[in-house]
């Protein structure tokens, strides 16, 4: 089984190597991961990889349903550990402009509107267009589908503290890693400007 080339990096704790994508949500949970097993994140060597095999990688998605067919077995789980949410990003001319700012919230409480329906004794049909787009299995694509709906509902929120705090989370544990040379503020980047539409639309689509 050989994970994805490209920017990658061992993990060797106890003479394990390990292998994720640096400084994306699966370097976040294999670090989290190796820092519950060996109590602290100074025990995590990170190295450039220079090759050979490898003892484990951190991945989500597709990814993880291939390597259980290759004989892969799941050690860990990102459940606890990662938020599973997937931000929604604006120009700031779009906030500032209040037709576009409503259309925004429109679009993703319509999206939100669309994943409950497939959820709803749809998700055969949902697969088959994901399979034939992607090339993969169907049985994978509704594999992935299923267990992504089951564990997290695709479903849009408004903006809320708890959601700051948890991508402040990601960016202080990148800032221990030395990928981020100073603290990061996340709050800068977030708005609640679509706050009430977006919860009148919402409720209004559901």
């Amino acid at each position: 089984m050989v994970p994805p080339s490209g920017a990658d990096r061992n993990l060797q704790p106890s003479g394990r190597r390990g292998r994720q994508v640096q400084n994306t949500t699966a370097h976040y949970l294999l670090y989290q991961l190796l820092k519950q097993r060996a109590g602290s994140g100074s025990d995590v060597d990170t190295a450039a990889l220079n090759g050979g095999g490898i003892d484990a990688f951190a991945s989500y998605g597709t990814s993880i349903i291939t390597a259980h067919q290759q004989g892969a077995t799941t050690v860990g789980s990102g459940e606890d550990i990662l938020s599973g949410n997937f931000l929604w990003t604006a120009r700031d001319s779009v906030l500032k402009n209040p037709a576009q700012q409503a259309a925004t919230a429109d679009l993703i409480a319509r999206i939100t509107q669309a994943y409950a329906y497939v959820r709803d004794g749809r998700e055969a049909e949902f697969a088959k267009i994901v399979s034939d787009n992607t090339h993969q299995p169907l049985a994978q694509a509704k594999k992935d589908l299923v267990d992504a709906q089951n564990q997290r509902p695709t479903q849009a929120r408004t903006v809320g503290d708890d959601t700051i705090a948890s991508q402040q989370k990601v960016a202080d544990v990148f800032t221990e890693l030395g990928a981020l040379k100073e603290h990061l503020d996340v709050k800068l980047f977030w708005t609640t400007k679509l706050n009430t539409e977006l919860a009148a639309d919402l409720k209004k689509n559901l």
